[in-house]
């Protein structure tokens, strides 16, 4: 609809909902400073959530959460605001994604999985059950997660390694 400058007059003139669609790839700076300018402004963040996905009604989405196409939610999952869950990722049940974090298409998080905010996980990867990967990560496409990750780290492969500090 315009810039960013544009917002204030945006609410001036009634406008009261608002949906940042700015995606990250490791680093979701761009989308947490927009998110936070849209709130302070006043703005409702709804969730967005394709018709053909499933989310549980026992799974917690805050707000701002964008869930894709045929992306499914189990039961006891808990989304923290700002995460995107992109088109065909699994979320088993009692996962727990932080704020900000990138599911990226085709992931499968298996139940119990914990993501550290600002994390990004790529397509087509799997993570164990009951692992934890920590906040400011990136996870390189097509990874199997078998071990805990770390904060501020890069790691891929198959099983997947750490391979550098962010």
């Amino acid at each position: 609809m315009g810039y960013d400058k544009d917002l204030p007059s945006l609410y001036k003139d009634g406008y009261r909902h608002a949906f940042v669609a700015v995606g990250s790839i490791g680093n979701p700076s761009v989308r947490i400073n927009i998110f936070n300018t849209l709130c302070e402004m006043g703005f409702a963040i709804p969730n967005i959530v394709d018709t053909s996905a499933k989310v549980s009604k026992y799974a917690q989405i805050d707000k701002g959460v964008f869930i894709g196409k045929q992306a499914i939610v189990n039961a006891g999952a808990v989304i923290r605001q700002g995460a995107i869950i992109n088109s065909g990722a699994i979320v088993e049940h009692d996962c727990e994604i932080g704020e900000f974090v990138h599911i990226a298409p085709g992931t499968v998080l298996c139940g119990g999985v914990k993501i550290g905010e600002h994390s990004h996980i790529g397509s087509n990867s799997i993570v164990k059950q009951g692992i934890l990967i920590g906040s400011n990560c990136i996870i390189g496409m097509g990874s199997v997660v078998t071990k805990e990750i770390r904060d501020s780290v890069m790691a891929y492969g198959n099983p997947c390694r750490e391979v550098k500090k962010l």
